[in-house]
C-alpha cells in the first residue's frame, strides 16, 4: 500500500532473492539454462530509464512512444 508523505508517494518494495537471480543468470549464460526474465520484456523499462536520464540532463520532457 502506498502512503503519502509531504506530497510524495512512498511505495514499499518487495523483498527479493538477488542471490538466486544471479545464480540463475550465471547458469543461463554459462550452461545454456533458461533465463529468469525475458530480455525483450525489459526494453520498456530501459526506455523509461533512458528518457528519465535524458530529461534530467536536458531539463526537457522526453516523450515516450
Amino acid at each position: 500500500m502506498a502512503e503519502r508523505a509531504g506530497g510524495v508517494t512512498v511505495v514499499p518494495t518487495e523483498p527479493g532473492s538477488y542471490g538466486v537471480f544471479y545464480q540463475r543468470l550465471r547458469t543461463a549464460l554459462w550452461e545454456g539454462g533458461p533465463l529468469t526474465v525475458d530480455p525483450h520484456s525489459t526494453v520498456p523499462a530501459l526506455e523509461v530509464i533512458d528518457a528519465a536520464v535524458r530529461s534530467a540532463r536536458s531539463r526537457v520532457v522526453i516523450a515516450l512512444s
